[in-house]
């Protein structure tokens, strides 16, 4: 019997039933590690768009190690959309320092390259060289995260 690995779309629309409405290209182009996250930023979302209504995915992804969740809003009042906002700063504050493989604390690495966010057991990256950030490495944000 061949293994199936954990699918992140099915998981997360397992949860929020409203996701399998949402039509975006390229799917869920991240790992699994960042399910935790992600089912948080979600019910976010949900509590401020119930059912999904006005919220619309155009893209999720990986990018030089953090997660980008690309989306509009639409009829959404400017509180509500004002905590999606804040939700999704925090979202990808929080992907800086979780695993994309097992969801446990990372810390943002590069491989010849190519950066990415693994704890110490996922950190060796196809046989390269893996250089790992330290944790006064500012990355991305100005301000306290």
């Amino acid at each position: 019997m061949v293994r199936r690995e954990p699918d992140l779309g099915e998981n997360l629309t397992a949860k929020f039933a409203w996701l399998a409405e949402q039509k975006f290209a390229w799917g869920w182009d991240c790992g699994i590690g960042w399910e935790k996250i992600l089912t948080d930023f979600l019910t976010t979302v949900e509590q401020e768009c119930p059912g999904g209504k006005g919220f619309e995915i155009r893209q999720v992804k990986e990018k030089l190690g953090t997660v980008r969740f690309y989306f509009a809003l639409k009829n959404v009042d400017e509180a509500a959309a004002r905590r999606i906002y804040d939700a999704e700063t925090l979202l990808d504050a929080r992907s800086l320092h979780t695993c994309e493989i097992c969801g446990e604390r990372g810390r943002l690495r590069s491989a010849e390259g190519y950066r990415f966010v693994a704890c110490d057991e996922h950190a060796a990256f196809e046989g390269r060289i893996v250089t790992t950030f330290g944790p006064e490495t500012r990355y991305r944000f100005l301000g306290a995260t």
